[in-house]
């Protein structure tokens, strides 16, 4: 959306008192449009959260993700248990869009991450996709001060649900250093089934540095060439002088490993 002036975004804010509920929704949907300068609308984007139906409640927690104002955190954290699942969702992604200063909401997201039925939709009975994915991605924006969640996020890594062992792999990165007793968990994610969710893993691996260096050397040896080719790239990433030695003595075995096969096949022709 282009640039709105001052009195557009008014004129937006008092629609979110309209009578008409799909007036209050496209409010508060072009009020996240405009992000950062709509400012002026989170106490009515706030009381909207609290007090709307559920549609109106979603578009609220996203336009308060997008606009980042921490004052809104309070209220998202209590979101966090709406009933509507579609605003448990959107709340996280805000809590995610706002970053570092949301540190405090860590416990929430973690009791959230944790909780099998926080992706549970009450009116259709199933679990849907993409609710706990946004909560493991919220704490891996708020990265470091989110290092309480390390235990949480590596049993993520098991999740059955990919996305969600995707986002744990990337907030792992993403908190860094802290994070270092993922190590083992994200070593053997180099093996898991899906290859976005192994590229995310050697990059998180990368992320944490140096205290990954010992395990991804180890993983080289790994009987998965996956794991063994994850584990150089993440090597790399990490680019200290005992990393690159390894990656250098790896890439030799396999040569030696190729010309072996070469001169069996020439051999057997």
């Amino acid at each position: 959306m282009s640039q709105l002036l001052p009195y557009e975004i008014h004129r937006l804010i008092e629609e979110l008192s309209s009578d008409n509920a799909a007036v209050r929704r496209s409010a508060a949907q072009a009020l996240g449009q405009v992000g950062e300068p709509a400012k002026d609308a989170v106490p009515a984007l706030i009381k909207a959260l609290g007090e709307g139906h559920g549609p109106l409640r979603y578009r609220a927690a996203e336009a308060l993700g997008r606009i980042g104002d921490p004052a809104a955190i309070p209220v998202l954290i209590e979101a966090l248990g709406d009933r509507y699942y579609r605003v448990r969702r959107r709340t996280a992604e805000a809590l995610g869009r706002i970053g570092e200063p949301a540190k405090d909401v860590v416990p929430a997201l973690i009791k959230a991450l944790s909780d099998d039925n926080f992706d549970y939709d009450n009116w259709s009975g199933r679990h849907i996709d993409g609710i706990r994915h946004a909560v493991a991605e919220a704490l891996g924006r708020i990265g470091e001060p989110a290092k309480d969640a390390v235990p949480a996020l590596i049993q993520a890594l098991g999740d059955e649900n990919v996305s969600v062992r995707y986002s744990a792999a990337s907030a792992l990165g993403r908190i860094g250093e802290p994070a270092k007793d993922g190590v083992p968990a994200l070593i053997q994610t180099l093996g898991d089934e899906n290859e976005y969710v192994r590229y995310r893993a050697a990059d998180a691996l990368g992320q944490i540095g140096t205290p990954a260096v010992p395990a991804l050397i180890q993983a080289l040896g790994d009987k998965n060439q996956t794991v063994r080719s994850r584990a150089a790239y993440a090597l790399g990433q990490v680019g200290t002088p005992e990393a690159s030695k390894a990656i250098e003595e790896y890439e030799k075995q396999k040569e030696l490993h190729s010309e072996k096969v070469h001169k069996r096949q020439e051999y057997c022709a």
